[in-house]
């Protein structure tokens, strides 16, 4: 084993107890300032979708008079046996036409598919007037957005056609709806704003970031005001899924904010790709951030080239994050600090009880375009520390079974009460990390532990004599890996 530096107690970290521990109650929710789904006065199209909701109070007659039902018997003549006169037929409204087999569809918008005309309006009456529980279809194309839509009910969302197929690409050829940021959009937290428990299913949302240079929601962005003008998309609900979708170029922040309440979220088998500028200051985003979550699912995903992290938490109690793919090329502006990070904001909770980390591929690419394969820590960022137990000698949570290939760093550690072993790496240390710092770092070894680390428990990988070189000490504390500037 190679010498560990001070403060880094090696005798702490055996033998330690498996047993879960109840997360701090003391936590806040990282979004309080959600934003609002502002939209222009409706357009003529919007207007007549209005006309067509479905009125669920309406008479059963098809003209719309009431229908009575006629008899010939006195209302103070009691019949106790024989017909009436009375009708027995039932008379029924027919559904509008734009229910088609038990789902919504929205002919109004085919005037704008595939052309840069802003269809915000167009299709949030489409949204608003669909019935809970149904989906609204809308057929393969783009739809140009300048405004935010807003799913407020429990609908779903998808694409004519795409149900149970293979998942929407991050090309051209995807074949699916594909919701278009145009320059115009200057909106918080993103095109799409869900805050009920909907399905967004097959799905492309493109943030057009190299079209929206010089507007205002760019200088949010590239002054650091406010990035939440540079968002994709918002999930603020419970129960809510994404997907077989697609975020990508989003033009900063996140290509996707889950945030509270965020119980019971699932995204799984969805694209986050091209998401920010890791070389343009301020220009950079995530892939998928989650601000805290609580026994939500976040499987079979794919990441590409995001360029601050490409998956990251703020808390996940009882989650599961599993078998994620994240993927780096040879551009260099598709770089990022870190490819998978378990940390904690300032105002999330930290708590990662029962979470299991597991299944998940990282490589970082030709130029070892990743700060970190695996960032369990806060602290490059924030003197913050995760944890899946705050109990001394115990843990709970586990990260294990992960691969990391061609990073600066395999394995960053600065948490506690984690379990964290039997993760797998290949061509991720022993070279110069590029840092905010700049100053000289290098990951001697695949796998760093700070200082700071507590009650973690590495199976005793870390004193086995044929797992000893995987493991070394040092503090990366107020410095970013793979800082590009």
């Amino acid at each position: 084993m190679l010498p560990m530096r001070r403060g880094f107690n090696i005798a702490g970290l055996l033998g330690i107890a498996l047993v879960g521990a109840a997360c701090s109650s003391e936590s806040n929710d990282a979004a309080t300032n959600t934003g609002g789904g502002s939209h222009d006065a409706a357009t003529e199209a919007a207007d007549a979708i209005a006309d067509t909701t479905v009125d669920t109070n309406r008479d059963a007659s098809p003209d719309g008079d009431a229908v009575d039902a006629p008899t010939d018997v006195p209302t103070d003549t009691v019949i106790a046996d024989g017909p009436t006169d009375a009708p027995t037929d039932t008379v029924v409204a027919d559904g509008p036409a734009w229910i088609v087999d038990g789902v919504a569809t929205c002919p109004e918008l085919s005037p704008y598919r595939d052309v840069p005309t802003d269809a915000t309006a167009v299709l949030q009456a489409c949204i608003d007037r669909t019935p809970d529980d149904m989906t609204l279809s809308l057929e393969p194309g783009r739809y140009s957005l300048a405004g935010q839509v807003v799913l407020g009910r429990p609908i779903g969302l998808g694409t004519a056609g795409r149900e149970a197929t293979p998942a929407c690409t991050a090309d051209g050829t995807h074949g699916c709806a594909e919701l278009f940021a145009l320059p115009g959009l200057d909106t918080r937290m993103g095109m799409l704003l869900a805050t009920a428990a909907v399905t967004v299913d097959h799905v492309v949302l493109n943030g057009n970031r190299r079209g929206r240079g010089g507007t205002h929601a760019h200088q949010m962005c590239s002054t650091l005001t406010d990035n939440a003008y540079g968002f994709n998309a918002t999930f603020q609900c419970s129960s809510c899924t994404l997907q077989d979708s697609v975020s990508m170029n989003a033009l900063c922040g996140t290509g996707f904010l889950v945030t509270a309440p965020a119980v019971g979220v699932t995204l799984t088998r969805n694209t986050f790709a091209f998401n920010g500028v890791h070389t343009t200051q301020n220009l950079w985003s995530d892939g998928l951030t989650v601000h805290d979550s609580e026994s939500g699912t976040f499987t079979n995903n794919v990441f590409i080239d995001n360029t601050d992290i490409d998956l990251i938490f703020g808390g996940c109690r009882n989650c599961a994050i599993r078998d994620n793919t994240v993927q780096h090329t040879s551009d260099p502006a598709g770089g990022a600090f870190a490819a998978i990070m378990i940390q904690k904001w300032p105002s999330t909770s930290g708590c990662y009880e029962g979470v299991d980390v597991s299944g998940n591929a990282v490589d970082c690419g030709p130029l070892r375009n990743c700060g970190s394969g695996l960032y369990i820590g806060s602290e490059s960022w924030y003197p913050e520390t995760p944890y899946g137990t705050l109990t001394d000698g115990q843990t709970s949570g586990l990260i294990t079974g992960n691969t990391v290939v061609n990073a600066m760093n395999a394995l960053y550690i600065a948490a506690r009460g984690l379990a964290i072993y039997g993760n797998g790496f290949l061509n991720a240390h022993g070279v110069s990390i590029p840092n905010s710092c700049h100053t000289n770092i290098v990951s001697h070894t695949p796998i760093v532990v700070s200082p700071t680390t507590a009650s973690c428990h590495f199976n005793y990988e870390n004193v086995d004599p044929t797992m000893s070189v995987h493991y070394s000490s040092a503090s990366w504390a107020g410095c970013v890996p793979n800082y590009p500037l």
